[in-house]
Parts: structure tokens; sequence; C-alpha cells
């Protein structure tokens, strides 16, 4: 049983741009799983102290090669959000914020999906989709270059 929820009431040939979707379906509870494995990242995040030094690598890419991975510091970039420092979780990446946030968001839909057995899904364009990979591609880089350049903690 699906429901398409349109954002607005203007069809495709009237816009110039295509609004994306909303869909709200029943969903079956395998979202549980996911609650319970987010809920532990972000229990883990808020109790265990932040650190900057780490005492061991778990970085393969920085083990093998040498030099820090698009992620390197994004696990005591979370410890430093769990406790509400910002500053020190951009210091080790600078995409610890919008990772974290989409942590938060997916764990609040997971949320959702395990209380009300309803699932919110959004259908992107394929130009929506394009660009948003796009954004991503170019945060991941742009985290990058700064760990090779300028990072003084990975």
């Amino acid at each position: 049983m699906e429901r398409v929820l349109s954002c607005c009431n203007f069809s495709e040939t009237e816009m110039p741009l295509v609004l994306s979707r909303f869909a709200v379906r029943s969903a079956p509870s395998r979202r549980l799983t996911t609650f319970a494995l987010l809920s532990g990242v972000l229990f883990a995040s808020a109790v265990i102290p932040p650190f900057h030094r780490e005492a061991f690598s778990i970085c393969l890419v920085k083990d093998v090669f040498g030099i820090p991975c698009p992620g390197c510091g994004l696990t005591r970039a979370f410890l430093f959000l769990g406790h509400g420092d910002v500053r020190s979780a951009l210091e080790l990446n600078v995409n610890s914020v919008l990772i974290f946030s989409l942590v938060v968001l997916y764990w609040l839909h997971s949320a959702f999906t395990t209380v009300t057995h309803f699932e919110f899904k959004v259908r992107l364009t394929k130009l929506e989709t394009v660009l948003l990979l796009a954004l991503a591609f170019t945060a991941m880089a742009s985290g990058w270059i700064y760990n090779l350049q300028r990072n003084p903690w990975v």
C-alpha cells in the first residue's frame, strides 16, 4: 500500500523543474536493528570522552599508503560532537558535522519507522540525484584535500 503525496498541486508539464515526490508506505519492522545500531553510535559518542591524539590507527588507507583517507578523524569528531564541541570536530574532519547530522536524521527516520511501521521516502528526479551525488563527492573531496594539506590531527 503506497500513497504518494505531492508537494504541490501542479502537473509536471506546468512546471519547468519537477519537484521531489514524497511517499509514505507501510514498512516491515526491519528498522529496529538500524535504530538500535544508530542509538548505540549516538550513545557512545555522548558517553566516551573525546580525545585529539589517536592511540593507534584503524584506517587501512593510512596504514598502507601513509596518507589520511576522507574519513580519517570521523570517529574522534563524532565523540567531540556528542559532547557539543563543534570546533574540535571540524578540526578533525571538516565533513564531520554534515555526516553527524545525516546520522541523526537517519536515526530519527529509523525511530519513526520503528514506532509507526510506516516508512517515509523521498523520490528524486535524475537531475536531483546527480546534483546530490556531485555535492557529496565535492564535500568528500574537499574534506580529503583538507586532511592531506592542513589537518595536524590525522
